[in-house]
């Protein structure tokens, strides 16, 4: 009888009340509260040190390119292959591919075929194949708000990068209005304005020596998630991550109006992390245009909140501001306005 009440006692005493279990449910509920922020955090630092590394190689990219070439990548060239000088042609995301560990994919390329993907023609990625629906990590930022291949043309009128990745970093033009206020330096294009006071230009390249500013005074590459979507991102991604521009013309040979886009270039208008009113939001003093995927005034921005990274062309990369000037960042999108600004 005693071991019966004492195995009795103890089968009364094993289990936990319903109060009991409704406290610890809400302990581990507070718990996951308090941890989740911060292993959220945790996460995006991780991110935000890979897209950090990521500039950091194609710094090391340009640096390398130019010591063997003499002179920077052109910035973006219309081909001239095909009924479309953008598809065939090539911009600085594929030029600089032999110096950040891409050899193999490089190598593989055909000057006379199409190097993207589009709606208005037939041939996707003719004699390229190798780029469809290829993703190169080193343009990626794990931040990044958009998928890093474009599936689906038709359902987007802006994009037509069909099977074509979606690049997060985007080359620099320079920068309007001129931050030295030289109305020779920039021309309005009827898709936008187009400097020529950065590092990185249309169908042709520069030295070091152009770089009056200082290397590490000058942004070459800035970070670009197209977080300012109004049901597209208005990155510099038209027709994907490696096709042209539309001319094949150099600064000085463009006329005010003329078509230009393309080519994985922006002229710097607005600052970090600028973020649109609307759709329609107005055009800049100079026609500058901020507000599709192909014009030449795209701006940069990130997902990691604050501002976003950018590369000085020294190698060397920081954390952009948002809260920093217009005219401080444009100065540093500048190579040679006299400005040395440091943020």
């Amino acid at each position: 009888m005693r071991n019966a009440s004492i195995r009795g006692g103890r089968a009364k005493r094993g289990g936990f009340t319903l109060v009991e279990l409704l406290v610890v449910i809400a302990i581990i509920g507070i718990l996951i509260g308090l941890l989740l922020p911060a292993v959220q955090a945790a996460r995006e630092a991780a991110r935000r040190m890979q897209c950090t590394n990521n500039l950091k190689q194609m710094g090391l990219a340009f640096q390398n390119y130019h010591d063997v070439h003499k002179n920077f990548p052109l910035g973006a060239i219309k081909g001239n292959y095909g009924s479309y000088g953008t598809l065939s042609g090539r911009n600085w995301r594929l030029f600089i591919l032999p110096f950040a560990e891409q050899e193999t994919l490089y190598s593989q390329l055909n000057w006379n075929g199409y190097v993207a993907n589009s709606r208005w023609v037939g041939g996707a990625f003719l004699n390229n194949k190798v780029l469809e629906k290829k993703v190169v990590d080193l343009y990626v930022c794990p931040s990044a708000y958009w998928k890093k291949v474009v599936k689906d043309a038709q359902s987007n009128a802006f994009f037509d990068a069909n099977g074509s990745q979606i690049a997060n970093y985007t080359g620099i033009v320079g920068a309007s209005p001129d931050p030295a206020g030289r109305a020779s330096k920039i021309k309005t294009m009827d898709t936008g304005v187009v400097a020529d006071n950065g590092a990185l230009t249309y169908n042709d390249s520069r030295g070091m020596s152009s770089i009056v500013d200082g290397t590490s005074n000058t942004f070459i590459v800035g970070e670009q998630a197209g977080v300012n979507e109004y049901g597209c991102p208005y990155s510099a991604n038209y027709e994907g991550a490696w096709a042209g521009c539309s001319l094949g013309k150099k600064f000085s040979e463009l006329s005010t109006g003329e078509h230009l886009y393309g080519g994985g270039l922006t002229t710097v208008y607005k600052g970090p992390n600028y973020r649109l009113a609307s759709p329609s939001s107005p055009d800049g003093p100079n026609g500058e245009k901020i507000n599709q995927s192909y014009v030449l005034n795209t701006v940069f921005d990130s997902k990691h909140g604050g501002g976003c990274n950018m590369l000085h062309i020294d190698g060397s990369v920081v954390f952009a501001s948002e809260s920093m000037s217009e005219e401080v960042f444009r100065a540093m999108c500048s190579r040679d306005d006299g400005q040395t600004n440091q943020q």
